[in-house]
């Protein structure tokens, strides 16, 4: 959705497709129909759980992963057909138990 990131991507010589990876037809247009992974990394975490529940409607044996910012959301990743989810703030509690426990 930003056409500057998208602009610097394409000089790279990358595929690029710009638009809301909600919209059912943009997702066909990025392969989404032939597609054997997806991974949904969008800050926004709505989204995120919207365009994994548009791609599954498109292909049903696609193989998601998600990442999202907390647990409830992730709960819904995985309902939405996430067989992965990375949840920040579980990560973040991790990392915080570590440096803890090395300080005690």
């Amino acid at each position: 959705m930003n056409p500057a990131n998208a602009k610097s991507i394409a000089a790279c010589k990358k595929r690029v497709i710009c638009g809301d990876a909600r919209n059912p037809e943009l997702l066909r247009q990025a392969g989404v129909e032939q597609a054997q992974l997806l991974c949904a990394t969008i800050p926004d975490e709505k989204i995120v759980v919207e365009v994994l529940n548009a791609a599954r409607s498109i292909n049903p044996t696609l193989r998601m992963l998600a990442r999202v910012h907390y647990t409830s959301t992730g709960i819904k990743a995985e309902k939405a057909g996430a067989e992965a989810v990375v949840v920040e703030e579980q990560i973040v509690a991790l990392e915080f138990a570590k440096m803890m426990s090395k300080s005690l």
